[in-house]
């Protein structure tokens, strides 16, 4: 028999007789504590185990790190529906349908969403510069019965602004 097919012999039985064992619970010690022991082999140096768990504990870290950056209410990272623009921390969207106020609303209300709202100066000027270039946008203020009142479509009353 060649050298080569000898060995493969040897390393056949081997196998077959770890694989039998451990079927039958007689495995070898080294077999069960630190896998599979080819002879002629260098066993494991100590500083791989070492390398893995600090791989190990790495990734956990990480891990941890991702969850909490991405539950943190104190996020300033907001992503908006596709084709919705991100102006500050506000989601705009803007038809390119031609509706009436009311079809308006609703098709808000059909994106889980409402008419804008706006709250300050500043927004004021925001949703300009998102308007560009539109002729008529619908705003989410309305009058409300009795009195004729305006309100915004949130239920929160227009508030002049100074």
């Amino acid at each position: 028999m060649h050298k080569e097919q000898r060995g493969e012999k040897v390393w056949r039985c081997f196998w077959e007789k770890c694989v039998k064992e451990a079927a039958i619970g007689k495995a070898a010690p080294n077999v069960i504590r630190r896998g599979v022991e080819f002879p002629g082999s260098p066993p494991c140096p100590w500083w791989h185990r070492i390398a893995v768990g600090v791989g190990w504990t790495g990734n956990i870290v990480l891990t941890i790190a991702v969850i909490a950056l991405g539950v943190w209410e104190g996020s300033k990272c907001k992503l908006c529906p596709r084709d919705w623009l991100l102006h500050g921390d506000k989601c705009y969207w803007l038809s390119k349908e031609s509706k009436d106020w009311a079809g308006s609303r609703d098709d808000c209300l059909w994106k889980s969403s409402h008419m804008l709202v706006i709250q300050n100066w500043e927004e004021m000027a925001s949703i300009q510069n998102v308007t560009q270039g539109v002729n008529c946008a619908w705003i989410g203020l309305k009058v409300t019965p009795p009195g004729g009142k305006w309100t915004w479509v949130d239920d929160s009353p227009l508030d002049p602004m100074p």
